[in-house]
Formats: C-alpha cells, structure tokens, sequence
C-alpha cells in the first residue's frame, strides 16, 4: 500500500498521519441544484479505513483491513524508533522505548470500534503494551467535526479525560487515533497525559489527515 506521511504539528514531541484521507470532493447536485452526494476519492489508506469505519460487516475482511493499516502503522514507528534511537541513549542513557500505544477514546460508543481494532494489532506488531485504562473520558462530548469554531471546540473538551496523577511517570507514549482533522482532541489528550500523566514524550500517530481543520 502507497502511504504518503503528513507531518502533524502540535504539543506532542513527534507526530504523523499515514495520507490525507481524501484526495478530492465534489458535490452530486440533482435538477433543482440542490446538493444531494458528495463524489469523494479517497487516498488508498484513506479507501481502507472508510471501509472499514463504515461498510464492511465481514469479519474476516474487517480483520484483513485492520491487518493492512496496522501493517503500514508499524513501518512508520519502527522506522521512528531506530532514528531516535542513537540520539536519545546519548541524551539519556538508555534505549528508546515506547511504553504503551492509547487508542484516542471515542465521542461514540459503537458495537466495534475501529480504533481499538488497529490499535491493538498495532501494539502486537510493535510488542509493546495497549493500554485502555490509563485514559478515561468521562465527560461525553459532541462530534467536535460539527462544531466549527476552534474556541467552542477547545471549550467542549475542558474536563473530558481524566489520568491519575503520575501514571505514565518518565514514560515515552504512543497517541493512536484514526483520523486527524483540528487536532483539538490530541492536544488536550497530550497536555494531560504531560501535566497530569507526567510522560517524558508523548508521540502521535493517526491512519489518515483531512485536507482541512474544519
């Protein structure tokens, strides 16, 4: 599969989205004008998620998919790691190592979550910990891609993630979200998995980046 990586930018230590998630979209308007599809193309990671988030019902192809993304999930932080490698055992003194990858928690609770799937073969392919409990959302939240203003959206997510204090003391953390669109929802995960959590270095990986914020 053809990934092309996209720098993510924010208050993490390193972060990255596999692709875009679309290439282009146009409006499908019927006789009297109105708009009534939308004709997307995806980028080809983009493609396998979609399906994945909403047509599959196959298990075994849902497992297959998990399978691809995962697989090019695991490329982009083996190759992280052996490039911080040198630079932080001199800094530090000991290898670099990622404690443990935290699926981003969803705004929706659903039968089978996409994100929890991935993220957990991608914790199997690198052979480090899932970790589901350490972050809690506890405050439910509005599906922050209909709120368009970056203040409101920053003002929905006061409060809605809790960690104990020291939990990921001195640790290197993993971020793992599907799609990256303001990344209103990694910086306030990020800055307290930080503050409150105490990790060393918090790194971000996402499956795909929409072409705008909004």
């Amino acid at each position: 599969m053809k990934v092309k990586l996209q720098e993510l930018t924010g208050n993490w230590s390193w972060g990255t989205a596999l692709d875009l998630h679309t290439v282009s979209s146009s409006p499908i308007f019927d006789e009297t004008g109105t708009i009534i599809d939308w004709n997307t193309k995806r980028t080809e990671i983009g493609e396998e998620l979609y399906q994945l988030k909403y047509r599959d019902e196959d298990a075994k192809i849902k497992a297959e998919r998990v399978e691809k993304i995962a697989g090019e999930a695991a490329k982009v932080i083996i190759n992280l790691i052996e490039t911080f490698a040198e630079r932080y055992e001199k800094k530090y003194g000991k290898p670099f190592e990622i404690y443990c990858v935290i699926p981003i928690p969803p705004s929706k609770q659903r039968a089978y979550q996409p994100v929890e799937a991935l993220a957990k073969r991608l914790a199997e392919k690198l052979n480090i910990s899932l970790d589901l409990n350490t972050l809690k959302k506890v405050k439910s939240t509005a599906q922050l891609k209909e709120i368009k203003n970056a203040n409101e959206r920053t003002k929905a997510l006061e409060g809605a993630f809790h960690i104990q204090e020291g939990a990921l003391l001195d640790k290197n953390v993993l971020l793992f979200d599907d799609l990256y669109r303001s990344g209103a929802t990694l910086t306030a995960i990020t800055e307290i998995v930080k503050s409150k959590g105490k990790a060393k270095n918090v790194l971000v990986l996402t499956v795909t980046k929409t072409r705008s914020k909004r």
